[in-house]
């Protein structure tokens, strides 16, 4: 298997020649989030427990009521999988959404804590509950986003529904800034 570096290259290289996704305009009040980013994704598996890291372009346009977000995942063997999610992000009202392509499957989220997001546009974290379901079992969620300019932190991380016990590891995507959305 070719190395992680390599794959990313690949990647990187395919969408950027692929115009899979256009990007619609975005306001001027979302610079921080609107654009492309190169990352990963590092998920724990189901079936051994193992992390697992793929390298992953996410692309960020406005969309109906919120965010549009394009994921594009490097899964290995030459095999290029595409997602799209639906993100409503409202902090004012502390509510996080989101929801699958065609807006279905929605997971709400209440955002519990805000710490940064000042007009300065240097970011920030929030971190918001809400419920879901992780291998056909109910659990809490824990959805933790990070954004600065340059970095989009996104922490999944859940446990048996309705326990005290610890939130554990379930994905992470972290992701660096190649550009921002067209005006």
């Amino acid at each position: 298997m070719p190395s992680y570096a390599l794959r990313v290259a690949a990647l990187a290289a395919f969408v950027a020649g692929a115009s899979a996704f256009p990007i619609t305009a975005r306001a001027a009040s979302e610079p921080a989030l609107a654009g492309t980013w190169l990352g990963s994704l590092e998920y724990r598996d189901f079936g051994n427990g193992a992390r697992v890291v793929l390298p992953t372009l996410l692309t960020v346009g406005r969309g109906a009521g919120g965010f549009e977000f394009f994921y594009t995942f490097d899964d290995g063997g030459g095999k290029v999988v595409r997602d799209r999610e639906r993100v409503t992000l409202d902090l004012a009202a502390r509510r996080y959404v989101v929801a699958d392509r065609d807006g279905g499957n929605a997971d709400a989220y209440r955002i519990e804590t805000v710490d940064g997001f000042a007009d300065d546009g240097a970011g920030g974290t929030f971190t918001a509950l809400g419920s879901g379901t992780e291998n056909g079992a109910a659990v809490d969620v824990r959805e933790t986003v990070t954004l600065t300019p340059t970095a989009l932190v996104l922490l999944r991380e859940t446990r048996p529904r309705d326990s005290s016990g610890d939130f554990l590891f379930r994905h992470r995507y972290r992701f660096s800034r190649l550009s921002l959305a067209p005006r």
